[in-house]
């Protein structure tokens, strides 16, 4: 064999291995030697929803990413194309041949307003923008082989496009925003009609009607609060199912009361039943089910799929449950193709990077789900964290450090023994708060509105002794124990003299009162504050050592914080025993949150600071409820961010079983991890926001919880805390809103983990508090600025001012950190060290990230990650670091 034959063999050897590796991309599940059930491959992005289709060389898939991207591949993984938005969050993906060329074209319903429509290549044919979110796109039948596309979304209109991007008609909708739209041939007569779902408040959907396309009005419109008040969200399905010649609608709930069913209607908007389901289906809130209509004539089988998190769910053609499959993973969506019997499903939750091809003519199918491998980016951040928990074992603390944090508070809903093991040194206090607490009393004594009311999902079915005992067996047992006390809508589940009996049994081990959403402005949330909240104050203080953990959302500790009415419980004398404390679910604004209350800590307004970690943190809209994470990467990192910057106090409930962030416990306990005093942080910038007495716009925002249909297309005023509400979830953050300058985030969701260009900026009371850290401040009401003289400036005309402010406080900090994606903190150690901490700032969407540490005012002499041991050199002031995906680094650096 000469030279030139050999090069040629050795090139279609390669040409061969490479086309090989491409199709065995991921994790294959075979049995008995047949072809594979479940195929997986890398993306590098992570996907939420994915579309089989027809491309231009066969059958394949369209998926759309979190970043923005639209995406098609081969079923073997191939990449083909991307389509680029502008970035921001993809709500619903489509696919459909609009032009009649045979080919698949792809409609992308961007949170940033636009529709994107790109063509079989990937290229942008054109795009359709409205000013709010859109959340739901699809087609319909129109002449001469060509679709409409029919979108729509948070201004509550349903627009009628052309296959070019004409708008021809329009459905304005007087039952809320667009939540929900799906086409078919409901009366079996040839013509499709469009059935939609809309909603104007966020923790249900309202009504569902069906629309002529032709003449954009409603044949029918129904409410679902009449039939059951829930949540339908995921996917609903269109199909005719009795075999009547007509199409029913399955709407599926997400509620925990009703895990994985959903509701029958006929083509007329009647109820006809539910599905069934069964204790195998996990009964939590927050789920998704995506429902898909699985037909393969070829193997005369027919059924209702559900993919809700982790689970399949099967059910007959008439709502029987047949089966419940529970895989590794929570994923986000999932699509089947009729043609090749494929189900698709997008990435873990947890923030993987993954499609997954799973046959359905496969007998074998359920059990190949349930024993999957996973592959991809979810692999390395599983490896990621237990390198961490290998390299943690061998971890001594270094000789300069003197000490190890102590006096951390975690309340769990159960606390394994196993936890004092892992924690020799007694760093963290960990609270059991699974027991119920809610008291049976005359509540005659109350104001007459709280006389009547009480929170529906609790049960009042225990007497005063009895919650005293329950107490006192805890006090017996020496375990930590706290409780969750009252939430907004009743702030009393028990009576003060039963609180009071409760403190007195459990001096030493009663350690948390939690209270949630107590945000309600008005003159009953008053009456609360004084006659139950500051009265348990006063007994806390009287008895024991226990906290009043307020659990509040949104920009209370930026906002309703300044209320006259929260005055008498905020007041200096309680500063010892009021914990503020945030539930982050179904918010948009973490950043801001993180800042406030790291501000009223630092000047002094509390002792101490807190968080929380559960499972739907990760659902920022309620209407879409991408939660129930199985790799808690997101809330390992966003714990071991808030103990950096001294939190102290925490109450966390994250639903997988075993308590993942034992890591971070371990850390803690070791040394590895300090939680500061708030001298100790270097990472935070001699400049703070500063509130004076909110603005009464931004505070109508800030409040919002809910309400669905406040969008209004001709305010055009901006804040300096913009896009607030529930309706802007997703929306990318203007250019004028300073969490996109100041705190680093580029849209509202998810940003747990603010990457603070400038260092970490507090948000302080102008009018309260010990400022003597900052040297400069910027007041703001929350809607503007103010300058020194005191007067008003807008968000967009003052950003340059504030930007060099930001700037100069920034070149006083030690040590600054640049990157893409990445947080930081910095903390004192001794007079000649300090340790960064570095984390992959994607919450939901970690990768490897690169990061720069500049040493602008220190002498570094040395620097070493104290996990890994391994030494990094510092070249012209400056530290190149690699953090791993979904995890941190903790470095130190010795300076001169």
């Amino acid at each position: 064999m000469n030279n030139r034959t050999f090069k040629k063999l050795m090139a279609v050897v390669m040409i061969a291995m490479f086309a090989f590796s491409i199709m065995r991309m991921g994790q294959d599940h075979y049995v008995h030697g047949a072809s594979p059930i479940i195929t997986g491959f890398s993306t590098n992005h992570h996907i939420y929803h994915v579309k089989p289709a027809t491309l231009t060389n066969g059958r394949g898939v369209i998926a759309a990413s979190y970043d923005g991207k639209v995406l098609a591949y081969k079923s073997n993984g191939r990449h083909l194309w991307t389509g680029k938005t502008n970035g921001s969050f993809i709500f619903d993906l489509y696919v459909d041949d609009i032009d009649g060329d045979g080919f698949d074209e792809s409609m992308a319903a961007s949170a940033d307003g636009s529709l994107y429509v790109f063509d079989k290549r990937g290229k942008l044919l054109w795009q359709h923008n409205t000013k709010a979110p859109l959340y739901c796109v699809n087609t319909i039948q129109a002449d001469h082989n060509k679709k409409h596309i029919l979108v729509g979304g948070i201004d509550r209109t349903i627009y009628k496009l052309s296959h070019d991007g004409a708008v021809l008609d329009t459905f304005e909708s007087e039952t809320g925003i667009i939540r929900h739209l799906e086409t078919a041939d409901m009366y079996g007569t040839g013509k499709e009609y469009l059935v939609a779902v809309t909603t104007v408040t966020d923790n249900s959907t309202t009504h569902a009607l069906m629309l002529d396309v032709d003449t954009m009005q409603a044949e029918w419109t129904i409410s679902l609060n009449a039939i059951k008040k829930d949540k339908y969200i995921g996917r609903m399905v269109l199909a005719d199912i009795n075999k009547d010649g007509q199409c029913e609608i399955l709407l599926p709930h997400s509620r925990k009361v009703t895990p994985g069913q959903y509701i029958i209607l006929n083509c007329h908007g009647d109820y006809i039943k539910s599905s069934t389901s069964s204790d195998e289906v996990v009964k939590r809130d927050y789920r998704m089910n995506f429902l898909s209509h699985i037909k393969m004539s070829s193997m005369g089988e027919e059924y209702i799929l559900g993919l809700n998190q982790h689970q399949i769910i099967v059910n007959d053609l008439d709502g029987n449950l047949k089966a419940v499959y529970s895989g590794p993973a929570s994923f986000a969506g999932g699509a089947f193709d009729p043609e090749t019997n494929t189900y698709y499903m997008a990435s873990e939750t947890s923030g993987g990077d993954a499609i997954y091809a799973m046959r359905l003519d496969h007998n074998q199918w359920g059990e190949a789900f349930e024993n999957m491998e996973l592959t991809g980016r979810i692999k390395d951040v599983q490896r990621n964290i237990e390198k961490i928990d290998r390299q943690l074992e061998s971890f001594v603390k270094p000789s300069y450090q003197d000490t190890i944090s102590s006096g951390i508070h975690i309340a769990l809903l159960d606390v394994p023994p196993e936890l004092d093991e892992m924690t020799p040194n007694d760093a963290i206090q960990f609270a059991d708060f699974s027991a119920s607490w809610q008291e049976d009393y005359d509540r005659s004594g109350l104001s007459p509105y709280w006389q009547t009311h009480k929170d529906k999902r609790k049960t009042y079915d225990k007497s005063a002794e009895e919650l005293i005992a329950l107490a006192a067996e805890w006090e017996a047992k020496g375990q930590d124990f706290s409780m969750w006390a009252g939430h907004g809508s009743d702030p009393f589940y028990m009576q003060l003299s039963t609180l009071e009996g409760i403190l007195k049994a459990a001096p030493n081990h009663c350690k948390m009162f939690i209270y949630s959403e107590l945000s309600i402005k008005n003159e009953h949330m008053a009456y609360a504050i004084n006659n139950q909240l500051v009265p348990l104050a006063e007994l806390c203080q009287t008895y024991g050592s226990a906290k009043i953990f307020l659990r509040f959302k949104g920009t209370f500790w930026n906002g309703q914080y300044y209320d006259e009415a929260w005055a008498p419980l905020f007041d200096e004398k309680y500063k010892d025993v009021v914990i503020p404390s945030m539930e982050e679910t179904n918010s948009r604004t973490q950043e801001l949150s993180v800042a406030g209350r790291v501000g009223l800590w630092m000047t002094g307004a509390f002792d101490d600071w807190g968080g929380r970690l559960i499972e739907d943190n990760a659902s920022y809209a309620r209407q879409f409820e991408w939660s129930a994470q199985k790799t808690q990467s997101t809330y390992i990192r966003n714990l071991v961010y808030n103990l950096s910057l001294g939190a102290t106090y925490f109450q966390n409930g994250l639903g997988t079983g075993r308590d993942q962030c034992e890591l971070v416990y371990k850390l803690v306990d070791k040394g590895a991890l300090i939680v500061p005093e708030n001298d100790q942080i270097l990472s935070i910038a001699p400049i703070a926001l500063s509130m004076t007495t909110p603005d009464p716009d931004y505070i109508k925002h800030s409040i919002n919880g809910h309400n669905m249909i406040g969008f209004d297309p001709n305010n055009t005023e901006k804040y300096v805390f913009d896009h607030i509400d529930p309706y802007w979830a997703g929306y990318p953050i203007a250019e004028h809103d300073i969490s996109r300058y100041g705190y680093g985030a580029s849209s509202r969701m998810l940003n747990f983990l603010p990457t603070t260009p400038y260092g970490f900026i507090p948000i302080i009371s102008d009018n309260a508090g010990d400022h003597s850290y900052f040297d400069n401040k910027i007041v703001t009401d929350g809607k503007y600025f103010y300058n020194n003289l005191g007067e008003k400036q807008s968000p967009d005309a003052y950003k340059d001012t504030v930007q060099t402010m930001l700037s100069n406080a920034k070149d006083a900090l030690p040590v600054v950190v640049e990157g893409d994606q990445v947080a930081w903190t910095v903390i004192r150690v001794d007079s000649k060290h300090v340790r960064v901490i570095l984390l992959d700032a994607g919450y939901t969407t970690p990768r490897k990230r690169e990061a720069t540490i500049t040493l602008q005012n220190l002498k570094g002499k040395k620097c070493q990650d104290i996990l890994s041991g391994e030494e990094l050199q510092i070249q012209n002031k400056e530290i190149n670091v690699t953090i791993p995906a979904g995890v941190f680094r903790i470095i130190d650096i010795t300076h001169k």
